[in-house]
């Protein structure tokens, strides 16, 4: 039943006796409905959650990888890399992450890497 069904309950309903018995037919009919949709809004909501979750770990992912290629590539290429380049490293999105790695290949120094 839809609220247009439930306004329509009340329609029947004797105005002047107030059929005891039709209100409490139309309270149980509107909490079923309530009822069913709390438990679809639910399973939407709970759906939408997991998608966001399974979204923001593909993210994190995506970000922890290029954080390690970029790692391995400054090392290679630079030596050892002090603190205040993996700071740097750790505060990039994963879009810089990726322009950062690029410009490795053409670097004269380290610094280069991050001034592009």
């Amino acid at each position: 039943m839809d609220t247009l069904d439930a306004m329509d309950r009340l329609d029947e309903v004797d105005t002047v006796g107030r059929s005891a018995e039709c209100y409490t037919r139309l309270l149980e009919e509107t909490k079923a409905m309530l009822e069913t949709n709390m438990a679809r809004w639910e399973r939407e909501w709970q759906e939408r959650s997991e998608a966001h979750g399974r979204e923001e770990g593909r993210a994190e992912g995506v970000a922890a990888e290029r954080t390690a290629l970029l790692v391995r590539l400054l090392e290679r290429r630079f030596g050892q890399i002090d603190d205040s380049v993996r700071a740097r490293i750790a505060a990039a999105s994963p879009d810089e992450l990726l322009a950062y790695a690029d410009r490795v290949l053409d670097a004269r120094d380290i610094d280069s890497v991050f001034s592009g």
